[in-house]
């Protein structure tokens, strides 16, 4: 969704059919491991319009309709590479330190009830993931490593914590939270 036309296209069709939006979640991300030196402009911008220009353009296209009915929550996720980089990892981490600091000055242009936060994540283990970094004697040392080395909570990561987090964010709970970091 990082093409303004067509996020504008899509928030129209969603409020025409449902009259108001109450939650946006962008969980959108690519990370290819690329060192900069090869990092070609054409993937930069590539990672930079599926992680952050598409949290810029749904934010800009919702914010109004929010402001408007006294009430909203928009959801970013971010990454624990932003804290702790690593290497080839440079345009997805300078993307989501730009969905950091873009979340944080939503908050402050929210009207009244509407809240902007930002999930900043660690090492989320998917399916995909475990596939990836699992040897041949089922063994899976990249996780402990990784946990170890970058996560403040010291066990892996599935992917209904972030769900579990995004839905308290998302609650009426969270109706005096905005502008904050939720580090996992």
């Amino acid at each position: 969704m990082g093409n303004e036309k067509e996020v504008d296209s899509v928030i129209q069709i969603i409020l025409q059919r449902f009259s108001h939006i109450d939650i946006l979640a962008h969980i959108a991300g690519i990370f290819p491991s690329i060192p900069i030196d090869r990092h070609s402009t054409a993937e930069y911008y590539r990672v930079m319009n599926v992680n952050m220009d598409s949290c810029f353009f749904l934010t800009r296209a919702v914010l109004p309709e929010m402001n408007k009915n006294e009430y909203g929550r928009i959801i970013n996720t971010s990454s624990g590479r932003v804290q702790l980089p690593d290497k080839g990892l440079s345009a997805y981490t300078v993307a989501k330190a730009a969905i950091v600091g873009f979340t944080r000055s939503t908050a402050c242009e929210t009207g009244m009830g509407v809240m902007a936060n930002v999930v900043m994540r660690g090492l989320i283990v998917t399916e995909d993931l475990r596939r990836q970094h699992t040897l041949p004697d089922g063994s899976q040392p990249f996780f402990k490593d990784m946990t170890k080395k970058v996560q403040p909570v010291k066990c892996l990561g599935e992917p209904e914590d972030i769900a579990r987090t995004i839905i308290l964010i998302a609650s009426s709970e969270a109706s005096f939270i905005t502008g904050q970091i939720f580090l996992m």
